[in-house]
């Protein structure tokens, strides 16, 4: 088993992305550390002809989860996948990249894990995105939707803090430790009480079950990094050793053309600060 990968949840559209992705991996995976990707069943001849069968290891989506119910969209389904690859017992921990990101400077094992096998974990306060929603937007970070969700499951799991904590962006450095405690331990203490799906009670719960639990009659949003970050902060599963955003991320357009006036947007500085770029693929 590794101790750590590199590992890219995606699907057919995203394709050319990872391709960017890969190269990026190619040049700057000092300490060669695996890189797997999934997809879905139907898209493996296309990812194997774009991206050739050297350098990762594709895997598909179905052989990490089964996915139930048909009212889930992509972006609640890959959350379930990603969250979901403790199931295959590849690795202890993960790095999980997003298919629109890409590396811009040399990495290495110790940039993800703090000591042994014990990973950095993604927490701050995303003071970064305060500002910018304020700048462009005139909006408050703090009073948002990502507020309710996060006090959402704050109240889910009992937690005592108060500070609006980030546990992302992506990448995220996910322990699979974590996800395995999580269903094991909180689902099967869910799968207890008397919940319904649909109108009929599980069996069991499984995250799919949880999640749709969540939307359906909590009106809560599907957010993986929250959970992670949430369930790690409450139940200490090991030593939480914080670190900052590993990649540049831009979220809006006006974010690109704000640094490209000012003279920030320079992937050789940024490569200072950052391991990597996202461009959000609605930009």
């Amino acid at each position: 088993m590794h101790n750590i990968i590199l590992y890219c949840k995606s699907y057919a559209g995203d394709v050319q992305r990872v391709k960017k992705l890969k190269l990026s991996i190619e040049k700057y995976n000092k300490d060669n550390i695996p890189f797997y990707i999934s997809c879905p069943k139907e898209d493996k001849q296309l990812f194997e002809d774009t991206l050739g069968k050297e350098n990762y290891i594709l895997i598909l989506d179905e052989d990490i989860v089964t996915l139930k119910h048909s009212h889930l969209d992509g972006w609640r389904s890959q959350q379930i996948v990603k969250s979901s690859l403790h199931k295959l017992e590849i690795t202890k921990n993960y790095v999980c990249l997003d298919s629109d990101a890409y590396f811009i400077t040399d990495f290495y094992k110790s940039d993800f894990l703090a000591k042994d096998d014990i990973p950095y974990t993604i927490i701050h306060e995303n003071k970064e995105i305060s500002q910018y929603k304020k700048l462009f937007f005139n909006s408050n970070f703090s009073k948002g939707a990502y507020k309710e969700t996060l006090d959402s499951y704050r109240n889910l799991f009992g937690s005592p803090y108060k500070k609006m904590y980030d546990y992302g962006p992506n990448p995220y450095i996910w322990s699979c430790e974590v996800w395995k405690h999580f269903e094991e331990n909180y689902l099967t203490r869910v799968s207890t009480e008397k919940v319904k799906i649909r109108g009929v009670r599980p069996k069991s719960v499984d995250l799919e079950d949880f999640m749709t639990i969540l939307e359906l009659q909590h009106n809560v949003q599907m957010r993986e990094a929250i959970i992670y970050g949430e369930y790690l902060l409450n139940t200490k599963l090991f030593e939480i050793i914080p670190t900052g955003p590993l990649f540049k991320v831009y979220h809006w357009k006006e974010m690109v053309e704000f640094e490209q006036k000012t003279g920030l947007f320079n992937e050789e500085k940024l490569a200072e600060s950052y391991l990597g770029i996202i461009y959000q693929s609605k930009i």
